[in-house]
C-alpha cells in the first residue's frame, strides 16, 4: 500500500459521505429526515452501499490490513465488557458531580434508541473507524513509520474525517457558512479521541462503540454535563486499558528472556 492508495480511500471514502447528504438539499431528503423511521432504513441502504464501496477500495490490500486478527470474536466480547462499565461509569460519576438522580427512559424511548444504534450509529461508526482510524495505523505500520509518525498521520487524517462531515452540517442541519469551521471543530476534536483510544487499545469494536454512544446515548440519568463526564471517562478507561497491555507485555517480556 502506498500513500497514493491510502489516500485514494480515504478521499473516495470522503466524496461518498458529502455527496450522499446532497439528498438533503431536496424536500423530499429534509421530509424523510422528520421521520426517524424512513430515514433510519435510508440509511441502512446508504451504509450497504458505503460498505461495498470500501470492500472494493480496500481488495487489493486485504491481507495487509490484517482483518482477521481486528475483528475477532473476543476483542468483541472485551470491547462489550469495556463498554458497559464506561456506560456505568459515566452515569456514577456525573451522579456524585452533580447531584442528578435516576430517570428512566421510557419504553418507546427504548425502542427508538436501540434500533437505531443497532442499525446506525454502530455500523456508521465501524465504518468511519475502519477507514480514518486502522486503515491509516496500518498503513504506519506497514511503512515501518515510528509511533510519533504515525500519530502524526492521525491527525492529518482526522482532518479529512472532519472534512467528511461537511455536507451534513450544511445541508442536512442548516449551519450556517460563517459557523462552520466551530462545527467541524466538534468532529476533529472528537476524531483525536478516537484515534487516542484506537492506538491505545487496538481494539476497532471498543472504538467503534465509544464513537456510535457519542452520537446516539442512552442514559439513566439527566445532566447537561453527560457529554463531559462521558469524554472524561471513556478516555481515563483508555489510559487504564493502555497501561495493563504495557505491564502485561513486560510481564511477558521477562518470561521470555533467560
Amino acid at each position: 500500500m502506498t500513500l497514493k492508495d491510502l489516500l485514494r480511500i480515504l478521499i473516495i471514502n470522503g466524496l461518498f459521505a458529502n455527496a450522499v447528504n446532497l439528498i438533503f438539499l431536496t424536500s423530499w431528503g429534509q421530509h424523510l429526515w422528520q421521520d426517524w423511521r424512513q430515514a433510519l432504513l435510508l440509511g441502512v441502504l446508504i451504509l450497504v452501499l458505503q460498505t461495498l464501496l470500501i470492500a472494493r477500495l480496500i481488495q487489493p490490500y486485504r491481507p495487509q490490513l490484517r482483518l482477521a486478527s481486528t475483528f475477532t470474536g473476543s476483542k468483541l466480547l472485551v470491547a462489550l465488557g469495556v463498554g458497559l462499565v464506561v456506560w456505568g461509569l459515566t452515569q456514577a460519576c456525573t451522579t456524585l458531580g452533580t447531584g442528578t438522580s435516576l430517570k428512566y427512559p421510557t419504553a418507546d424511548r427504548v425502542l427508538k434508541f436501540g434500533l437505531i444504534f443497532l442499525f446506525n450509529s454502530v455500523p456508521n461508526a465501524l465504518l468511519e473507524e475502519f477507514v480514518y482510524r486502522h486503515v491509516p495505523v496500518r498503513y504506519g505500520q506497514i511503512r515501518g513509520f515510528s509511533t510519533q509518525q504515525i500519530l502524526l498521520l492521525g491527525v492529518a487524517v482526522t482532518f479529512l474525517f472532519s472534512i467528511a462531515h461537511v455536507s451534513a452540517y450544511l445541508f442536512r442541519d442548516h449551519t450556517e457558512l460563517s459557523s462552520l469551521t466551530q462545527a467541524l471543530r466538534g468532529p476533529f476534536l472528537y476524531g483525536l479521541a478516537f484515534l487516542f483510544v484506537y492506538m491505545a487499545t487496538r481494539n476497532i469494536y471498543f472504538v467503534t462503540l465509544v464513537h456510535a454512544f457519542s452520537n446516539n446515548p442512552l442514559y439513566l440519568v439527566r445532566s447537561p454535563f453527560l457529554s463531559t463526564y462521558y469524554l472524561y471517562t471513556f478516555l481515563f478507561v483508555t489510559i487504564l486499558w493502555m497501561i495493563t497491555n504495557e505491564v502485561l507485555a513486560r510481564r511477558a517480556s521477562l518470561r521470555r528472556s533467560p
